[in-house]
């Protein structure tokens, strides 16, 4: 049995079934910069065809793979296809992509991007970290191509704050919890001032911040008093099939 082959069998029997992916589709939704409301960039959402036609979810794609070498290349193939995607507007913006685990991302490289210079890559503290001098190296590989790092959910647990310490991203995108609340925040004087002061931490590290998940314009102005660098959510645009 050839190894390929061999790969296949292990996964569709370990998960009970077999997961092969014909397509990707996408979707994009636009960053803005705060203080102007000019488009910065897109984040492109992707999502996996299978062979009958039918949406396979993130989570359901990485539970019901067991193959980690499949995996790899589920990613790379859906992140090129992500890359190639078209946007409404003529001048080039950043595109947001994410990544679904360290052993992808270190497996990248800048020819699988459409356009590398204008490339962002999200990570999250979905997967644990096993090798940070590995992922180091890489981010700094990838970076003499122009492609940067963003880490997402930013404050949604401690692994991601060392990523910033580690890593030293180019962007940081706060948690959606925080736009959630910022309204009822921007009532409590302690709240607010702990919130500037983690923007103005994230910030004094070089990064910019992003604030996700923006759906009133209280919430936009909150994010301006904080002095973020940039906004993403419904108040600006919900995400538009590509």
């Amino acid at each position: 049995m050839d190894d390929k082959k061999q790969r296949t069998n292990e996964w569709s029997g370990a998960r009970g079934r077999r997961i092969e992916i014909a397509r990707f589709t996408h979707t994009y939704q636009p960053i803005i910069c705060a203080s102007s409301d000019d488009v910065y960039g897109y984040e492109i959402f992707s999502a996996a065809i299978d062979l009958q036609g039918n949406r396979v979810p993130p989570d359901q794609l990485l539970s019901g793979i067991a193959d980690d070498l499949y995996l790899c290349e589920l990613d790379q193939r859906m992140m090129h296809s992500a890359s190639q995607v078209r946007v409404p507007d003529a001048v080039p913006h950043k595109r947001f992509v994410n990544i679904s685990s360290e052993i992808n991302f270190i497996a990248l490289t800048p020819d699988m991007f459409a356009d590398p210079a204008h490339t962002v890559i999200e990570l999250t503290e979905h997967f644990p970290i096993l090798n940070w001098m590995a992922l180091r190296e890489r981010t700094e590989q990838l970076a003499e191509h122009g492609i940067e790092i963003a880490i997402d959910d930013f404050g949604a647990g401690h692994g991601n704050l060392q990523m910033l310490l580690e890593l030293s991203p180019t962007y940081v995108k706060m948690d959606k919890y925080f736009a959630h609340h910022l309204e009822s925040f921007q009532c409590m004087r302690k709240q607010m001032a702990f919130l500037r002061d983690m923007v103005d931490s994230v910030q004094s590290f070089g990064a910019k911040v992003i604030c996700e998940g923006v759906e009133t314009e209280r919430c936009m102005d909150a994010v301006r008093e904080l002095g973020a660098d940039f906004a993403q959510g419904y108040y600006i645009a919900r995400p538009k099939d590509a």
